[in-house]
């Protein structure tokens, strides 16, 4: 993982390891929800990073958790 981040496997717009670039990130905060129904009431949010990486020809937006770290 030379050079930048890498996708891992719970991203399946790119193949495992792919070296992308980021270009933009978004903090949000996300719930534990299914169907759009809160886990836990009250519901508490948790802070949250997605990335806008490229490689490969592609560009997405990637959960914090699928971008292993050099």
């Amino acid at each position: 993982m030379e050079g930048g981040p890498a996708v891992s496997l719970q991203d399946r717009f790119f193949i495992d390891g792919t070296l992308v670039t980021v270009i933009e990130l978004s903090q949000r905060e996300l719930i534990a929800a299914r169907d759009g129904v809160p886990q836990s009431l009250p519901a508490t949010p948790f802070p949250h990073t997605f990335y806008r990486v490229t490689g490969e020809g592609k560009t997405a937006w990637v959960s914090e958790w699928c971008l292993a770290r050099p």
